[in-house]
């Protein structure tokens, strides 16, 4: 099989991995959008990021189910409410920092490790295109040195 070919594959592949993310994504925003219905824009609205707000509303959530026997206990909803409030939200801001410097990072590695093989991928489709070396050769040099097979 010609190596152009594979790095079609390849390619063809990296999209399919893209909208299958885009949909999960998707999918769960209508979770959120349906399990919180207004709160939901209010907080996409104030804090002026989808992601940010989700991961909010989750954080939100957790802790409330597990707070609301103890406040109930006590009677004292409206101040443990405010309390809550202000303690998730520093909670939050901090959560998401951590949250949006972890996924930059995976990113980064990601796509420089994306790149990398790619272009070694289509250095040696180059040179088996011009006959400097067979496509077996750089079959076996991808298999040995990067452990990528085909």
């Amino acid at each position: 099989m010609d190596a152009w070919v594979w790095v079609l594959i390849a390619f063809g592949v990296l999209v399919v991995a893209w909208l299958v993310w885009m949909v999960v994504q998707r999918t769960q925003t209508e979770a959120l959008k349906e399990r919180f219905g207004p709160e939901y824009d209010r907080t996409v609205r104030v804090l002026d990021d989808r992601r940010e707000a989700e991961s909010e509303l989750y954080c939100r959530a957790e802790s409330t189910i597990g707070a609301v026997k103890l406040v109930q206990a006590y009677g004292r909803e409206e101040r443990a409410v405010a309390e809550f409030r202000r303690g998730s939200e520093r909670s939050l801001a901090l959560s998401l920092k951590l949250y949006s410097t972890e996924t930059l990072f995976g990113l980064v590695v990601d796509s420089v490790l994306a790149i990398g093989t790619a272009s070694i991928v289509c250095l040696g489709a180059l040179h088996v295109m011009r006959g400097q070396i067979t496509f077996g050769q750089d079959a076996e040099f991808r298999e040995d040195r990067l452990g990528l097979v085909g």
